[in-house]
């Protein structure tokens, strides 16, 4: 084993250990600055770190507060951990697929998944959870683009406009104007949450995107005129803010989170525990 790859799984132990405690800031310092002084050196700008690091590293963001204005790195990092489940997902398959043939031919000298493996293997690869952890791994991406946007314009009222952020996240949308497709194009490509999408998730995309310029168009219209925009929409001349325009729930998301990524390294493990005990 290389030796960025022996630091690597080093850490990749460490936060996976039952004993880690995540909400323990000396801990995750520890392991910040090991990262930093000991793993970063050594490793190659296109590694992909093991899944307990992403897992850590997502973690990092959500807990004990949520940092909405890391996001962008949430999501990422998030599009990486799906990229992990759906290679699992293919190589259980492949096992699947191996061992019914095996058991086709009957392979007296090749040993075979036992009943109870099989079993937890389509278990896991059944279509509808593939489909569920999926779903949820969208709902989490739009929602967590939704309640950035929805920072950003709350927290910095003189900073950067929500504008780009709305190419960034929702550029099925915003393509619909010709002006800024090629700026959807780039966005398209270099953001990893937007890889693989099928047709039904790129209409997804195209209406949460519609929910989140009118969320801009209205904030902007009730800051340059407040008690033209609540008369005209209904509201009391002293309503606040955020009861007219309510952020999306921070904790709905960080559920979703941890249950997506509970399913993801559930996958995982089961995976592993089964190709361990064919070695032994």
């Amino acid at each position: 084993m290389s030796g960025h790859n022996v630091a690597i799984q080093r850490i990749s132990n460490a936060v996976s250990a039952p004993a880690f405690d995540i909400a323990d800031g000396t801990l995750r310092r520890h392991v910040y600055n090991d990262i930093k002084d000991n793993v970063l050196p050594l490793v190659p700008s296109t590694a992909t770190p093991p899944l307990p690091v992403l897992v850590y590293a997502v973690h990092n963001i959500i807990q004990p507060s949520f940092v909405l204005g890391q996001i962008p790195d949430l999501l990422s990092l998030l599009a990486h951990i799906e990229v992990f489940r759906l290679n699992t997902i293919e190589k259980i398959n492949r096992i699947l697929r191996r061992d019914k043939t095996l058991r086709r031919d009957r392979s007296p000298s090749v040993r075979l998944l036992a009943d109870h493996d099989r079993d937890d293997l389509e278990r896991i690869v059944s279509p509808s959870r593939v489909q569920a952890a999926r779903k949820v791994y969208r709902q989490i991406v739009h929602g967590c683009s939704l309640l950035h946007i929805h920072h950003i314009w709350r927290t910095s009222p003189g900073g950067p406009s929500p504008l780009p952020f709305l190419i960034q996240y929702f550029p099925y949308f915003v393509q619909r104007d010709q002006d800024a497709a090629p700026q959807c194009t780039v966005a398209l490509s270099t953001y990893p949450w937007h890889y693989n999408l099928s047709r039904p998730e790129q209409r997804e995309n195209e209406e949460i995107g519609e929910v989140a310029a009118n969320f801009i168009l209205g904030a902007s219209q009730y800051l340059d005129d407040k008690e033209g925009y609540c008369r005209e929409n209904g509201y009391d001349a002293d309503e606040p803010f955020e009861a007219i325009f309510p952020p999306p729930r921070q904790d709905a998301n960080v559920n979703a989170i941890d249950k997506y990524m509970s399913v993801v390294t559930g996958a995982a493990d089961t995976l592993q525990a089964i190709l361990e005990d064919a070695e032994s």
